[in-house]
């Protein structure tokens, strides 16, 4: 075993631990929880440890962070080592030969999963071998060795009784259902996600119908369709907002852009998405200020304290220790906070700043090849789009973004009350190839285009995607495009696929 581990995997609550757990709350009349699996949630959540420690939680191992350094060469392996070092791991996993095994789990543990001791929602599956696995690699948010099939999702009957219209954190305007409520899955559901207007119209929903409703993964509720059989002759269609329900501003609906059912307040001072922007801003994908969360943020906001993302540095305890459900303590604690937070990386404030299209991992690619704020924004869109893994709609947004007299004003205040980026350990300048661009064109025979650019950025080189004086190497595959003869007239490194291989073995 190597000196460290990572081992990764799920807690959950037993069917018959999730009942013991409710009869001893039942005893001490305390609320009932509503099922096994936000009672888990609920239970991770605790500030006080031992309340976790005394429920009944059980921990499943599926995985490892990394394992290069384990003498194993497949999932499989990897499970029954897992197993053989003590941990719990799901007894019902399977290799299949083919499609057809697949499916047949997949129907075996659908057809079974109400005899199992824990609940289920569905199955994964997984690419067995390790080196396979590596070399598929991953989206932003999901691996591409891995996919979940979900057992049909559980579903009830009720009434739409009315639409809110909610406004994001980028004045998208969102509808959201309201409902006579209904229990699904075990959980009272009383809204339930519409998605956007062209859904509605698609769909044919009208104030009052009943519905058909479901949780997707027995979690997030939607609504599927309205029962038409069931309909009286007096719902009423849904009106579709043309003004923002916070500001009234009106909306516009942009063509061409990728999501062109989202209809968008353009207002940069319109009061919901600036609330949405300053949760965000303190929130988990942000600066993950502690004790400063969503219900809080509004409290600040309601009491005139916090407008803006610079006023969050100007709180004083003060202040805090005067609003409803505060003391002292609890304020000297969130003015800690605040303060731990003026020195974030800058792929950290990237993230936590709300630039649309620009989410966690966009914010990292800036920060590897942007030393400071003020280089991204005296950077334009051509200079954006020359970093591997951004495109049009994220350049122009930063485009947008760092070149707003709002955000100048914005930035220079927090400047001004101390806010200093913390600087990169790891920006790759004691890297063999720091310093270097390349740039791909043709096919690459010995290794995948993905698994080239990987190792170039471990080396600390980058990657572009369009030839320009930054670029010092191209790399040419077979039938290599145009690209070879405008670098030749740059006096641009060429190299071969072989050349590339040295330079990344040696």
């Amino acid at each position: 075993m190597p000196k460290r581990l990572d081992v990764r995997g799920e807690v959950c609550l037993s069917v018959s631990g999730f009942r013991e757990l409710n009869r001893r709350r039942a005893a001490a009349g305390l609320a009932l929880f509503a099922n096994p699996r936000n009672a888990a949630a609920g239970s991770l959540r605790q500030l006080d440890s031992t309340i976790t420690a005394a429920r009944p939680l059980q921990f499943f191992a599926y995985g490892v962070g990394d394992a290069s350094s384990l003498a194993i060469g497949t999932q499989t392996e990897l499970l029954a080592m897992l197993a053989a070092t003590g941990f719990q791991i799901i007894p019902h996993s399977r290799v299949c030969l083919d499609l057809a095994a697949v499916i047949a789990h997949f129907h075996f543990l659908a057809d079974s999963r109400h005899e199992l001791p824990f609940e289920i929602d569905g199955m994964v599956l997984k690419v067995n071998d390790l080196a396979q696995q590596k070399r598929l690699g991953a989206k932003a948010r999901s691996p591409r060795w891995a996919v979940a099939a979900k057992f049909a999702a559980a579903q009830a009957v009720t009434r739409l009784i009315g639409v809110d219209f909610q406004v994001g954190r980028t004045g998208a305007v969102t509808p959201v259902g309201r409902l006579e409520p209904v229990k699904v899955g075990g959980v009272t559901v009383s809204r339930a996600t519409l998605h956007n207007e062209d859904e509605i119209r698609r769909k044919d929903l009208r104030l009052g119908d009943m519905v058909l409703i479901q949780r997707a993964g027995e979690v997030i509720p939607e609504i599927i369709k309205p029962v038409v059989k069931k309909r009286q002759g007096n719902e009423t269609a849904i009106k579709l907002p043309t003004k923002c329900p916070a500001c009234a501003m009106p909306l516009v609906r942009k063509a061409g852009e990728v999501v062109r059912a989202v209809r968008r307040c353009e207002n940069p001072h319109c009061a919901a998405q600036r609330l949405q922007a300053l949760g965000h801003f303190c929130g988990k994908a942000g600066l993950d200020i502690k004790g400063l969360g969503q219900k809080v943020v509004e409290q600040l906001v309601q009491n005139a304290l916090v407008n803006d993302i610079p006023d969050i540095y100007r709180l004083q305890p003060q202040q805090l220790a005067a609003l409803a459900g505060w003391g002292e303590k609890s304020a000297k604690n969130v003015i800690a906070a605040i303060a731990a937070a003026k020195h974030p990386k800058l792929a950290r404030l990237l993230a936590a700043l709300g630039i649309r299209h620009v989410g966690e991992v966009h914010a990292q690619l800036l920060a590897q090849h942007f030393p400071s704020l003020t280089h991204l924004q005296q950077a334009g869109e051509e200079d954006f789009l020359k970093i591997d893994g951004l495109g049009p709609a994220v350049a122009s947004s930063l485009v947008t973004f760092f070149s707003s007299a709002a955000t100048s004003k914005m930035l220079i205040a927090l400047r001004d009350l101390g806010l200093r980026i913390s600087p990169d350990d790891d920006r790759g300048q004691d890297r063999p190839l720091h310093g270097q661009v390349f740039l791909f064109t043709g096919t690459l025979s010995h290794f995948s285009r993905d698994e080239a650019k990987a190792r170039i950025k471990e080396l600390g080189g980058q990657v572009a995607t369009t030839i320009s004086r930054k670029v010092t190497h191209l790399v040419c595959g077979q039938k290599p495009g145009a690209k070879l003869a405008k670098a030749q007239e740059m006096a641009i490194i060429i190299l071969e696929e072989a050349d590339l291989r040295t330079i990344l073995a040696s």
